[in-house]
């Protein structure tokens, strides 16, 4: 409920937005009717606030289709200019059963990332998965955020592999077996480390909303 009244809050201090973000809210009650592995392709939603952790969110939306197939990584980056890009957002909300969250101490309260986070959280089901993605973070760093009550992830090799098991997982009858999957993931981690250990330094974060 803290994470809602935030990204509510957002809203009503951004009157642009209001009407129109009411129709993710109002479009996400019926999300458990749509989305699971039943389908080929498992939608995932990728969040991200400032240039570090756009980054790794990259890097990730190009790495996690490498190890599984049948999962398609998502990012308000990939809406095309001139689309109604709340009618975008509110479709991916719509089908994503997974939503990692890329965070750095800069940027983990940032009002971007409590929005898309508390507009997938209205989705919340057995079946969906919020997982912050820690860059620089521990878990104790989220005690006092909204973010606090989902269950972290480290950006590191054991944490992100324990990640990628719970999607494959997920996948049901479209999952990698595990050998292979290991096997792919442990040959592909030092392109993912290289990028978060380039962007794990502090910045100021000049990233407020944005895609």
């Amino acid at each position: 409920m803290t994470l809602l009244r935030g990204a509510r809050g957002f809203l009503n201090t951004n009157a642009s937005f209001a009407n129109d973000v009411d129709n993710v809210y109002i479009a996400a009650m019926d999300f458990d009717s749509k989305h699971g592995s039943q389908g080929k392709v498992m939608k995932i939603f990728i969040s991200w606030s400032g240039d570090d952790c756009k980054a790794v969110a990259l890097e990730l939306q190009k790495w996690l289709p490498d190890l599984m197939e049948s999962v398609e990584p998502w990012m308000s980056e990939d809406i095309p200019p001139g689309s109604v890009w709340i009618e975008k957002l509110r479709l991916q909300l719509d089908q994503a059963v997974f939503a990692i969250i890329c965070l750095k101490k800069e940027t983990y309260n940032a009002p971007w990332v409590l929005f898309e986070c508390g507009a997938v959280a209205k989705t919340i089901s057995d079946d969906v998965a919020i997982v912050p993605y820690l860059i620089d973070l521990t878990q104790e760093d989220l005690i006092r955020s909204p973010l606090g009550q989902f269950k972290p992830v480290m950006a590191n090799k054991e944490e992100t592999w324990n990640l990628v098991a719970l999607i494959n997982q997920k996948l049901a009858d479209h999952k990698v077996e595990e050998n292979r999957l290991e096997s792919r993931y442990n040959r592909s981690w030092s392109s993912l480390e290289s990028i978060i250990t380039a962007h794990s330094g502090e910045k100021k974060c000049k990233r407020i909303i944005a895609f």
